[in-house]
């Protein structure tokens, strides 16, 4: 009776490492380096760069200047969503999708021109983020070194997400002082 009771023992032990280990392997994004196109990634320039300025609006807690980034972000998605590009049809459906969801994220985050309460529009800067971080990796973006943070958060399990071109940065999440976090990943190294 002792030895089936170890066996079980033992077996349950085992399962439960190995679902351990494999949701440490999980991750949100990857990197795929054969649909890099230069041109793609200068059209990522102005992305990246209204992004910073959300998470810089972020951190004040200033929303009128979060209310006009986000507009802006929202018209340059959309002209970018109608460029064509001399790319194979399967890159260009990746970049149009990515587009399409940034801009969808955006757009939930203005709704009827007012911004959504505070709890939601840091979910929704996070889950732009992600959108852009999946962006990336998806058309293999190599022109800037793209450093990806996480901070833990009681409002989401896997905490707030966001991304830099420096290996360390302050928590937008937190408008308080926050100490400066180092990146938990490379963009660029999680390849596929």
């Amino acid at each position: 009776m002792h030895k089936i009771l170890i066996f079980i023992v033992c077996i349950g032990m085992l399962s439960c490492k190995q679902n351990a280990s494999n949701q440490i392997n999980n991750q949100t994004w990857e990197y795929t380096v054969k649909n890099n196109h230069a041109i793609l990634d200068q059209q990522c320039q102005p992305i990246l760069f209204q992004y910073q300025e959300l998470l810089k609006a972020l951190k004040s807690k200033d929303t009128s200047y979060l209310k006009l980034v986000t507009t802006n972000t929202i018209q340059l998605t959309d002209s970018l969503s109608q460029l064509k590009f001399p790319i194979d049809t399967i890159t260009q459906k990746i970049w149009l999708d990515g587009v399409g969801n940034i801009n969808a994220e955006l757009k939930g985050m203005v709704i009827n021109n007012e911004l959504i309460s505070w709890d939601e529009i840091k979910m929704s800067i996070n889950m732009y983020g992600l959108q852009i971080l999946n962006l990336l990796g998806q058309i293999g973006y190599k022109q800037h070194t793209i450093y990806i943070f996480n901070a833990d958060s009681r409002e989401l399990e896997d905490g707030y997400f966001w991304l830099s071109f420096q290996k360390n940065s302050k928590n937008p999440f937190v408008s308080e002082k926050s100490e400066n976090a180092t990146a938990i990943a490379i963009l660029q190294e999680a390849i596929k």
